[in-house]
């Protein structure tokens, strides 16, 4: 009968072959590749593993491994690549490309991917990705800047640390989000509505799904108008103005506070694999030119 138990590193037997630090911190995994002089591949790595602490930290960080291979080879490794009208990849870079924000020198709003993408044979937007993949050629040029970072939060985090009652209360609300059609999407007004407490397709876990209001007064861009009705069909129109602005009041804070928000610092050869159900995302301005990062969607 066993008398003695030891606790042994996490996910330990896939990476006996590989000389690797993992790092746990508040909202994420950090993994760092010992060997500078041969650096291993994100294809050395166990794809499963890999996808479950995604799942499990809302942000993997993988640092010091090759840079020199093709990203797509790389994602394909990963999971099935979620192909957009303009290829795989996004390159996220300040030339102000298509209009698109996130080639701007903008601030983004708190987002998660693919809510304006439609389904496949379907009219219905929101073919979300479960995970994307990002690779930097080149962090921004003053590392010790705000500038430039990408900030994540973990809605589950979040929603735990919220009373009981204002969990319920937003079980009880349905999103609406509106935007204009450019290159990524090629169609009129899109429209994408969702209740704002789902289900992780994963672990099961109640997540937060929410897009910041990003009206005209806040870009040159891409505006998203929000709007937050009660599930409710007896509500007046007052009372869902009420939960809107108390929704807007409550969640906008949080997802800034420092309790809640890793502002990510990138560094040449990063490699982040984040969990786009469990957490919402968005960008400090970019007023300089020179940060490239590529960003690939897997399921």
């Amino acid at each position: 009968r066993p008398w003695f138990y030891k606790q042994k590193p996490e996910c330990a037997p896939e990476w006996e072959h590989l000389d690797v630090t993992f790092t746990p911190w508040r909202q994420g995994i950090t993994i760092t590749a010992n060997n500078t002089e041969h650096k291993p591949s994100i294809l050395d790595t166990p794809k499963n593993v890999l996808r479950a602490l995604a799942t499990k930290y809302s942000v993997v960080l993988l640092r010091g491994f090759r840079e020199d291979q093709d990203l797509d080879t790389l994602a394909r490794h990963l999971g099935d690549i979620l192909m957009w009208p303009t290829g795989s990849t996004l390159e996220l870079k300040q030339d102000g490309a298509a209009g698109l924000a996130s080639r701007s020198h903008e601030p983004m709003a708190f987002h998660y991917d693919g809510m304006f993408k439609r389904i496949p044979d379907s009219d219905v937007l929101g073919d979300v990705p479960l995970y994307q993949f990002f690779q930097c050629f080149s962090p921004y040029p003053d590392p010790e800047s705000q500038f430039g970072r990408t900030m994540f939060v973990d809605t589950r985090r979040l929603l735990a640390a919220l009373p009981v009652v204002d969990v319920d209360r937003l079980r009880g609300m349905r999103m609406t989000a509106k935007t204009a059609a450019n290159i990524m999407y090629g169609s009129a007004e899109l429209i994408h509505e969702i209740d704002l407490i789902c289900r992780h397709p994963i672990s099961g876990e109640e997540i937060l799904r929410f897009h910041e209001p990003w009206a005209a007064d806040r870009t040159d861009y891409q505006p998203t108008y929000i709007t937050i009705r009660k599930k409710d069909s007896n509500a007046t129109e007052e009372e869902h103005l009420v939960e809107q602005q108390w929704c807007f009041d409550t969640l906008v804070p949080l997802l800034y506070h420092q309790d809640f928000n890793y502002a990510h610092k990138w560094q040449k050869g990063d490699f982040v694999i984040s969990d786009n159900y469990a957490q919402l995302h968005s960008r400090t301005p970019v007023p300089q030119t020179g940060r490239e990062i590529k960003r690939i969607h897997l399921n």
